[in-house]
């Protein structure tokens, strides 16, 4: 959903972009003659969930214009850098400031009334009991709404071009989200048209805008964006801003992450929780069941290309001992789930960012700075961010002060990321996994001989009974997991006495329905079995404190000889499927998710909005 603007594009076109508008779906407020009839809406798309644009500076007029740039620079003075912000309504210039940036971006109480009717009871119950302008993210590591600017860097270092990306994440489904993102001078010249996405019924948005920094003469810029979002705890808005300058250019001669990297020849970094993969597990937290800890460790060489400029040393010092708050950043995102944490803050006694500063390193050239927040170091998340089989978006953020002989300059951020749609990173981190599922140590599975042998004695290598494999019908052992499990497991029993306690995302064969997963068995269901077809007598669920243990089956060269959902194992009996079929369902399922109609998705009271904008 994100806009991106190639690097090539010259300033004349991002002028024009600016100021004529580029029209994204924008087509301005909507009578209500345009809307569709008889709740037909037959033009309407009902899969796609969110919708994105640049922003129609020409939707104010030149006085409104006028209006909103005054405006800003009162807002920009209320919070601070990379501080999430909520806003207080009742203040005239901020309602004001909100109102043109939502107009500019096609919202009005024309084309978003249910939007409106939020807004205007936020400002109704603020004039009742005024709220100080504050932020509202706090350092608390609770897996929480997130909005924050992820990158704020030049497209390339000899670019005249900067990305700004935004994003914004709720923990859970939301009604609505909103987000922008624009660029400016530290004068309040707008540097490109503003960028704007939202989501109907979803977790997670993002909007990317570029700007042109040849259109002023400054040496300093900003990125600023404002977010809403309705949920079941109701409206929530902030603002935020990051500052980037280009006094001290430089190059980064180096730029070495040691932690996290894939060491073991999968896709991604994968992150075990309650179980350890052995052959493919980059960091084991199978005995941290209550914590996310991430090890960060890596190094920056710069090549100033003034020599005048280096690093502060007196700055970082600050921020070693707490007398300066650091800026930046390190945010993990759930992107299956939503929301997300920031880097640990329990310690009361310095911020998450004065942390990772304590642990930072310059080299006696002072040319190369290091950090290494490893073992017992490891970045700390809270437990709500220790998500079963979620993807995981890492974002650290470094402000990096530097010094221009004597002269302070605004820290440039370093941008280490794996989010990908974060596109002017400086490192793009590989994508990262959190993993997990399994059957209870002491399950019987039968081995290529007949022999059926409790799980737990399994080994690599090692050759299971496959109905499906021609000939040998046997697939070779290729990974194996083992941990515990936390939540309830389910037991089911069938009618002819056998039982089998599992994890509840893991796959069992089903007459009906194909694999299904064990938290979707049901009393009746038939199952396929060692000995034909059986019926489900019982399914229930447990607390299981045993270990628990699962299997990956079929080399690449035996799963060229079978279909589809054939990596099979009897497991007491039941046939059951390996880590790779329940990897391939639980994608499945969340690909199906964010396919289904809208109709049945959006909150009624939404629907209208919902509609508005898809015509648009």
């Amino acid at each position: 959903m994100s806009t991106h603007i190639n690097a090539a594009k010259s300033a004349a076109q991002l002028r024009k972009m600016f100021w004529g508008g580029l029209l994204v779906g924008l087509m301005g407020p909507l009578t209500a003659s345009a809307l569709p009839a008889g709740g037909q809406n037959s033009q309407i798309d009902w899969t796609q969930s969110g919708f994105s644009g640049m922003a129609r500076p020409e939707a104010l007029s030149l006085a409104e214009l006028k209006t909103y740039h005054a405006d800003r620079r009162y807002v920009r003075s209320l919070v601070k850098t990379d501080a999430a912000t909520s806003l207080d309504y009742s203040d005239p210039q901020v309602f004001r400031f909100v109102l043109a940036r939502l107009k500019m971006a096609g919202k009005t109480p024309q084309t978003a009334p249910r939007l409106f009717a939020l807004i205007n009871q936020r400002r109704a119950a603020d004039q009742l009991h005024p709220r100080k302008t504050e932020r509202t993210q706090t350092l608390t590591a609770t897996r929480t709404p997130q909005h924050f600017i992820n990158s704020t860097n030049f497209l390339t270092e000899s670019s005249p071009y900067m990305e700004a990306n935004a994003l914004v994440t709720y923990p859970g489904v939301a009604n609505y989200l909103y987000v922008d993102s624009a660029t400016w001078d530290k004068n309040g010249t707008a540097l490109g048209a503003m960028a704007y996405a939202e989501k109907y019924s979803g977790s997670i948005v993002r909007s990317a805008a570029v700007g042109d920094v040849t259109l002023t003469s400054a040496l300093d810029y900003e990125v600023d964006s404002y977010s809403l979002i309705d949920s079941a705890a109701g409206l929530q808005e902030t603002y935020t801003l990051r500052e980037n300058n280009k006094r001290c250019q430089f190059d980064l001669s180096t730029l070495n992450i040691t932690d996290p990297v894939d060491t073991t020849g999968g896709q991604c970094v994968d992150i075990c929780l309650n179980r350890t993969w052995t052959g493919d597990c980059d960091y084991d937290l199978t005995g941290t069941p209550t914590a996310l800890k991430i090890p960060l460790s890596g190094s920056i060489g710069i090549s100033f290309n003034n020599p005048n400029c280096v690093f502060d040393a007196n700055r970082i010092a600050q921020y070693q001992n707490g007398t300066l708050t650091p800026p930046g950043n390190i945010k993990v995102v759930l992107t299956n789930v939503g929301g997300g944490c920031d880097v640990d803050s329990s310690n009361a006694l310095y911020s998450p960012m004065q942390n990772f500063w304590q642990h930072v390193t310059i080299a006696p050239d002072g040319k190369t700075l290091s950090w290494n927040l490893t073992g017992a170091d490891a970045a700390l998340f809270d437990p709500s961010c220790r998500q079963v089989q979620d993807q995981l978006d890492l974002t650290m953020i470094l402000g990096i002060p530097m010094k221009q002989g004597a002269v302070e300059i605004p820290p440039r951020p370093i941008v280490i990321s794996n989010d990908p749609d974060s596109q002017a990173t400086d490192w793009q981190l590989p994508c990262m996994t959190m993993t997990n599922s399994c059957l209870a140590e002491g399950t019987k599975v039968q081995l290529a001989d007949g022999r059926m042998v409790p799980i737990e004695s399994i080994q690599i290598g090692d050759k299971i009974f496959n109905p499906f494999h021609p000939g040998a019908q046997a697939l070779t052992v290729t990974d194996i997991a083992k941990g515990f499990e936390t939540v309830p497991m389910v037991r089911i029993k069938d009618k002819t006495g056998r039982e089998l306690l599992m994890t509840e995302m893991h796959p069992i064969a089903t007459v009906d329905r194909g694999m299904v997963q064990a938290r979707k068995l049901h009393v009746g269901d038939k199952v396929q079995t060692q000995t034909g077809i059986s019926q489900l007598v019982s399914v229930t669920r447990q607390p299981f404190g045993g270990k628990v243990h699962n299997l990956k089956v079929g080399s690449n060269e035996e799963s060229l000889k079978l279909g589809p959902d054939q990596t099979v194992v009897y497991a007491n009996g039941f046939l059951v499927g390996d880590g790779q079929i329940q990897q391939k369902y639980e994608s499945a399922e969340q690909n199906a998710n964010a396919r289904l109609d809208m109709r049945t998705r959006v909150d009624k009271r939404w629907r209208q909005d919902y509609v508005k904008s898809a015509t648009r």
